[in-house]
């Protein structure tokens, strides 16, 4: 049996932050939580009156067991590139292993959000964009149809996207803004 998650991703914005960024009140919070990946996940969608308008919100710590990823490993392998290159052939293939897994990953965390209906697509290739002023550090992946901010603070981090009308430059904005409430309560 999974070990339920530390944090409730659900407690991390409240119906006035929700509000005051998408100017709707909050209609559900909805929870779920899973192991995956080596992490022990906290998800919540905030569903709110205009559907596309709503926002998903996942908190990812260190898991359970033998499988056991710490987030700073995770961050480092999905937005900092390997700038140790010696060559040997063993080192490369390490590397392929390493990308293998967090592409692995990055699917899982995916299908999990599709079945939740709570994905936006996100590029394959794009490069993470950093963003700066919340966290510890952060990043925008996404498309100019949708995406989410991946912010990284202490032992955990979290993924925040967005729905609505607004473009990259708006989403990102906003994801900042409510990243920064849910930190607060992290």
């Amino acid at each position: 049996m999974a070990a339920k998650p530390r944090i409730d991703a659900c407690a991390l914005l409240t119906s006035k932050d929700v509000k005051a960024v998408q100017g709707e009140e909050l209609q559900e919070a909805k929870a779920a939580a899973q192991s995956a990946g080596g992490f022990s996940i906290s998800q919540c969608f905030f569903t709110l009156p205009t559907f596309s308008n709503s926002i998903s919100l996942m908190v990812a710590e260190k898991g359970a067991g033998p499988d056991a990823m710490d987030p700073e490993e995770f961050w480092r392998e999905r937005f900092h590139q390997v700038q140790e290159h010696d060559g040997k052939d063993r080192d490369r293939e390490l590397d392929k292993d390493k990308a293998r897994e967090r592409d692995k990953d990055r699917d899982r965390e995916r299908v999990a959000d599709r079945k939740r209906g709570e994905v936006e697509e996100e590029e394959e290739g794009a490069p993470p964009q950093k963003i700066s002023g919340v966290g510890e550090e952060a990043y925008w992946v996404g498309n100019r149809i949708g995406g989410a901010l991946y912010v990284l603070k202490g032992d955990a981090y979290l993924r925040i996207s967005i729905g609505g009308p607004l473009d990259q430059t708006g989403k990102i904005r906003k994801s900042r803004i409510l990243a920064r409430k849910a930190l607060t309560r992290l």
